[in-house]
């Protein structure tokens, strides 16, 4: 993908999930394999998150947590983005808990959630919004909570099938994951030995299903948006930058009831591509 600069106020293409990604309208996004959608140029340099409410958490004591979104020191005004204007999602510092929550909008553009942190630690708690007519951005900020109920001891083991309210969900390709060019990840889910169509996966918050990525080395997130094909009622598409071992989290829903399937992969060194970036039909 060639570098695209806007002139004569002509729009910016961007990744709705990957901002700094930049190209031309019709290509996709080689991290995620999204439609680079017009923004009119606003980067998250211009913008700033203000948390209030972090600074006395305890474990397992229910807190809530404010926060402002600014642009250059004013309120930020934010778009719908899969229902929601705000996704909070939270890790802790073994990546062995998650949680994906949506901060409300309150008097004055401030945007409050209650949460609940189970052990003490520190925890990772990423903003994933989109300022009106700009291009999406994530916000990381790190928090510590008291307590001396310590997480679990987080598995380096390969995990590619996790069993959750009664399915079994599975990652057919994850042994073969690896950097340099996009990658898909097929997903199958079965439930009394039957594997269930794309007809059986409800939307979830606007998406087929919500897919969140974190390597154990750097903590970056990496949010995704899959979609059914033809082979797979959960498949999406994504970038790996650096190899190694990444904590990965499918929710997705089935008869009114959200389930959350948890992974462990190990990306590969790859090769160099010089293939085409375009992924046919994989609409996000």
């Amino acid at each position: 993908m060639k570098n695209h600069e806007s002139h004569h106020n002509e729009p910016i293409y961007t990744c709705p999930m990957h901002p700094e990604v930049r190209g031309n309208k019709g290509d996709k996004c080689p991290k995620c394999g999204m439609n680079l959608v017009a923004t009119d140029g606003g980067t998250s340099t211009e913008h700033e998150v203000d948390l209030q409410g972090a600074e006395d958490i305890k474990e397992r004591q229910q807190v809530e947590l404010s926060f402002r979104y600014l642009t250059k020191g004013e309120p930020m005004p934010l778009e719908i983005s899969h229902e929601k204007k705000v996704h909070l999602m939270a890790f802790n510092e073994n990546l062995t808990w998650f949680a994906h929550l949506h901060p409300l909008e309150r008097e004055n553009e401030v945007y409050t959630v209650l949460a609940t942190f189970p052990f003490g630690g520190k925890y990772y708690l990423f903003s994933d919004l989109k300022p009106k007519g700009g291009a999406a951005f994530v916000d990381k900020k790190t928090i510590t909570v008291a307590g001396n109920n310590n997480p679990p001891v987080e598995s380096t083991a390969l995990k590619l099938t996790s069993q959750v309210d009664g399915l079994t969900v599975k990652i057919d390709n994850g042994d073969e994951l690896q950097t340099k060019e996009n990658q898909g990840i097929k997903i199958t889910v079965e439930k009394a030995g039957e594997k269930l169509k794309d007809k059986d996966i409800q939307p979830y918050l606007g998406a087929n299903a919500h897919i969140a990525l974190v390597g154990t080395d750097d903590k970056m997130l990496i949010h995704i948006h899959p979609m059914e094909n033809e082979h797979y009622p959960i498949y999406a598409e994504t970038h790996f930058e650096n190899p190694g071992i990444y904590r990965m989290w499918v929710e997705f829903k089935t008869s009114g009831i959200v389930h959350t399937a948890d992974f462990t992969l190990h990306v590969k060194e790859g090769k160099e591509s010089g293939g085409s970036m375009d992924h046919g039909s994989h609409s996000h």
